[in-house]
């Protein structure tokens, strides 16, 4: 059974195995190192294994953004990018956030969209000396219930 937990610095080295980018770049192992310790990661896990993570940072005026979200390759279409999300979502609601932002690759705004996200503006941005197209999306979030948890 899948489950979402908050990042613990015994998790580094296997989001740095499993994610494709972390594996090559010192700068995105610095971004999960740092995100992990600041306790804005969260981890899916699987009978003990991360296999997913997703990082939530909070941008002026406690506006939500999602920083990254990435699955595992061989957990792909498993549902844990969702499941990543939706406890994103819930929980930025719950501090307060009256929405969430996120800059998504062209391969994940499908996704986004689906999860009721609205393209803001296209991006480009420079990554190793290429120039790559990202979509900034934003989702208002709805009013968190009286009494959620902080």
């Amino acid at each position: 059974m899948i489950a979402i937990r908050s990042a613990i610095e015994s998790d580094i080295e296997t989001l740095c195995s499993f994610d494709l980018i972390a594996r090559e770049d010192d700068e995105r192992r610095d971004f999960i190192r740092r995100e992990v310790v600041s306790g804005a990661c969260f981890v899916a896990v699987d009978h003990g294994e991360a296999i997913g993570y997703a990082v939530l940072n909070y941008s002026f005026y406690r506006n939500g953004c999602i920083d990254m979200l990435y699955v595992h390759p061989g957990a792909a279409g498993q549902g844990v990018g969702t499941m990543l999300c939706d406890a994103l979502e819930k929980l930025a609601g719950a501090r307060g956030a009256k929405s969430l932002t996120v800059e998504v690759s062209d391969n994940a705004q499908e996704f986004f969209q689906k999860r009721g996200y609205v393209g803001k503006q296209r991006n480009t941005v420079s990554r190793n000396g290429e120039w790559l197209a990202n979509t900034t999306m934003q989702k208002t979030l709805s009013e968190a219930a009286p009494g959620a948890p902080s």
